[in-house]
């Protein structure tokens, strides 16, 4: 997969097969970002070291002093104009790994497997690239949504389970009630086997509510996750 605009692709045209060649794009804007940030942020440095150098020189003359601080003008528009490119890089890095982000974490969403496959590329990225492809502010980024990528998938996993206990129970139900019917007709034992049938019931719809309060307690977790994400970045 070439590399392109992350806000540009549809999470469902996403195969699970593309996501290590489209996160490893990704990650190589990235990095080219960071270099121009770099070259823009050496070339202030420069401009900068320059001014002091003709302010220094100034002494030499009182015609060398203007030329010098003519010079020392313009150097230092050159490291005004170079410094606000810095941070307009700077902004756009920032920006395109919050695009990153936010994107994957989507993709994650899209089902059980892709979930799997995205946090273990993110793993594997993490665990085997340099300071330099990942920074600081990238690498917690990443772990942050590795977080909420798992809690996804504990969600996942609490709602399997739960859809598969409301089956089991559906069945056991319909073959109790149908027992009981049937055992109505023969004996009157029928209303301790409905009494049976309905703690049966009720305890089940414990269990089903358990996990119900677990599974809300994981998306207030992820919301706070979530919030004090926004909060770091200050928006």
């Amino acid at each position: 997969m070439a590399e392109q605009d992350i806000l540009k692709i549809r999470v469902e045209n996403v195969d699970e097969k593309q996501v290590p060649e489209l996160i490893q794009s990704q990650f190589t804007i990235m990095g080219d970002l960071k270099k121009e940030i770099e070259r823009a942020s050496n070339k202030a440095f420069e401009a900068k070291e320059a001014v002091i150098n003709e302010v220094d020189a100034s002494s030499l003359s009182k015609k060398a002093a203007i030329e010098s601080l003519q010079s020392a003008t313009l150097d230092l528009a050159n490291a005004q104009e170079s410094a606000m490119n810095a941070q307009k890089l700077q902004f756009d890095y920032q920006q395109k790994l919050a695009d990153i982000t936010k994107f994957l974490f989507r993709l994650g969403l899209t089902n059980i497997a892709m979930n799997r496959v995205v946090v273990e590329e993110l793993e594997y990225k993490l665990r085997n690239a340099s300071q330099e492809e990942i920074d600081d502010l990238a690498r917690a980024e990443i772990e942050n949504l590795l977080k909420r990528l798992k809690m996804q998938q504990d969600i996942d996993q609490k709602q399997t389970e739960l859809t598969k206990l409301l089956k089991e129970q559906a069945d056991i139900n319909d073959s109790q009630i149908e027992e009981i019917k049937e055992q109505a007709a023969k004996d009157e034992e029928h209303d301790k086997r409905i009494d049976e049938l309905y703690s049966i019931i009720a305890k089940q719809d414990q269990v089903i509510e358990k996990i119900l309060l677990e599974m809300d307690e994981m998306r207030k977790d992820m919301f706070k996750m979530d919030e004090s994400l926004r909060n770091l970045r200050g928006e």
